[in-house]
């Protein structure tokens, strides 16, 4: 079928969309992803940027349609997914795809799906449902927007597209509906990658959840008959020509589910809490450590080769003070605190004035290497070559980090991240259980059973 607007053929797409035309792999990853982003939450809770959020959205008030998650509050929709997404992106723990552009998927699709969920009374099959379809539709979208963004994020700013579709489909919007909502998302949530630069403020945490807040928002809106522009993405002043994009309304919808991407998504490990970029240099670091026995003592240079999007986005970012936040994209500081500690946990992320730290950080160099750019995004190469002090020289590359598609992370990688990260919440019993309820999720007739299980007592 021809559609003149990208929304439009969007909307024939969700609209069309059951759960018994998902894959059974589909909805495998989809519940790999939610018990992943619940282990996320948990362990991001405590951070003041995800404390000043409850604190807000418990001003805010509003009606009591969904939980403040590990909380027995409920609030908004609204401001639920502020809430609780914020604590999902505080510690950088989270998903991530790889493409001509790159997603966090969950941001845009976990708590708004929790958070509408509840308030419909949704069953567990329309909530893994809608994940899949806020997955497929933020992948998408990054691989057909290309690297034109000129200094626009990207997750917040193609991510908007994603958010009203799964929010819709809860709030079982028509097909027109779902459109509109799609429209007036789009028409306002262009994001600025200047959130990324150090030093590093808590709008990291926020943004991507600004945008998907305003996807519920627009959904909400369209149920009550408000509209948006119709040609949002593909007319003049839609978003694809302010990008440059070559992307049309043909290769959005071409091959849409078919099959569905989210088994194509990343996880990160626990143990390596900072931005994905960093993840293959740091297990090069650690094999290298682990072999050879290095220590801060005997190390003299750390060298880093990789592309140009790496080098990117963790190079040049040391620093003599580092807030917990700058550490999470400090690629010096990153390698400096895996050789010292063999881990990069959440805790480390308090390390950056260690003694050890910030002089090995001084010694970290990290380079764009031309011969790898072509290998992404297929792989993410990093190639780390050490100089010991008695004059040796170790080198080890990896391609595929751990918890990337080709190199996935368990299932029961994914249960022991969720027990390590909400052992400070809930009890080991309670967590186990919550593990059970997710993975058997396709027979709970109401979210809610989740949810008010995911509070704190």
């Amino acid at each position: 079928m021809k559609f003149q607007n990208a929304r439009d053929g969007l909307a024939y797409f969700v609209s069309r969309t059951t759960y018994k035309k998902v894959s059974p792999e589909a909805i495998h990853a989809s519940k790999r992803f939610l018990l992943d982003s619940l282990a996320c939450i948990a362990g991001g809770w405590n951070e003041p940027s995800a404390r000043i959020a409850r604190e807000v959205s418990e001003d805010l008030g509003g009606s009591k349609d969904a939980h403040v998650l590990l909380t027995t509050r409920k609030t908004s929709v609204v401001n639920a997914t502020l809430a609780n997404g914020i604590a999902l992106r505080a510690l950088d723990l989270i998903d991530m795809y790889h493409s001509l552009d790159h997603a966090h998927p969950c941001e845009m699709t976990i708590p708004p799906a929790l958070a509408v969920g509840q308030k419909m009374h949704s069953s567990g099959k329309d909530v893994l449902t809608a994940i899949v379809l806020g997955y497929e539709i933020c992948m998408k979208f990054a691989e057909i927007t290309g690297n034109t963004r000129k200094g626009w994020a990207g997750t917040a700013t193609l991510g908007q597209f994603a958010t009203p579709l799964v929010a819709g489909y809860l709030l079982r919007l028509k097909q027109s509906q779902l459109a509109e909502a799609v429209s007036i998302s789009g028409s306002h949530n262009v994001s600025l990658a200047i959130a990324y630069n150090l030093p590093i403020s808590m709008t990291k945490d926020a943004l991507n959840t600004f945008a998907a807040q305003s996807g519920v928002m627009a959904a909400l809106l369209a149920k009550r008959g408000f509209t948006g522009p119709a040609g949002i993405l593909e007319a003049p002043g839609g978003l694809w020509p302010q990008l440059e994009s070559n992307a049309t309304v043909e290769t959005l919808l071409e091959g849409l589910g078919k099959p569905f991407r989210i088994t194509k998504c990343g996880l990160k490990d626990h143990k390596f809490a900072a931005i994905a970029w960093s993840h293959p240099a740091i297990e090069a670091l650690l094999k290298l450590r682990a072999e050879h026995g290095l220590t801060p003592k005997n190390v003299k240079e750390i060298k880093v080769r990789a592309t140009r999007k790496v080098a990117t986005r963790i190079g040049d970012k040391a620093g003599a003070k580092l807030s917990p936040l700058d550490t999470q994209f400090s690629g010096q500081n990153i390698l400096a605190t895996a050789l010292k500690y063999g881990d990069l946990l959440p805790k480390r992320q308090k390390m950056s004035a260690d003694a050890d730290v910030r002089a090995i950080s001084k010694i970290v160099r990290i380079e764009h290497d031309p011969g790898l750019d072509h290998l992404y995004p297929e792989k993410m190469p990093s190639i780390v070559e050490v100089l010991t002090v008695d004059g040796k020289r170790l080198s080890c590359r990896v391609d595929y980090r751990r918890g990337d598609p080709n190199n996935p992370l368990s299932d029961k990688d994914i249960e022991e991240k969720f027990m390590a990260l909400t052992a400070k919440h809930l009890s080991k019993s309670t967590a186990k259980k919550i593990c059970g309820l997710v993975w058997g999720l396709e027979n709970m007739r109401d979210i809610n059973e989740l949810t008010t299980k995911f509070s704190k007592n």
